[in-house]
């Protein structure tokens, strides 16, 4: 427990990944919870036929906007993902390469 600590104080460890996921399951409530918000705007500026409009819209830029938004929070985790494995090449090749 005191060595996690200390890989974390030293900056040795990463809490992108929960972050990242934390994150992205927020982004996607706020999404979801925009899909009727829009139109509810809509129909009280604009009338029922643009609330049915921006309904439709609203679904779609929804599912972009999560699938983008997952796309990139993988891209990050991908990267850190990729200096683990870096850091635990380095620190065999240097455990077997001791004198």
């Amino acid at each position: 427990m005191q060595n996690k600590i200390m890989d974390f104080l030293k900056f040795r460890t990463f809490m992108t990944h929960q972050i990242i996921k934390i994150l992205f399951w927020i982004g996607t409530a706020i999404a979801l919870l925009m899909i009727p918000v829009w139109p509810i705007f809509a129909l009280v500026s604009d009338g029922f036929g643009t609330a049915v409009i921006t309904f439709i819209v609203a679904i779609f830029s929804a599912f972009f906007s999560i699938l983008v938004y997952r796309v990139m929070a993988e891209m990050v985790i991908v990267i850190f993902g990729i200096h683990d494995e870096l850091k635990s090449l380095n620190d065999r090749a240097r455990d077997t390469h001791l004198p």
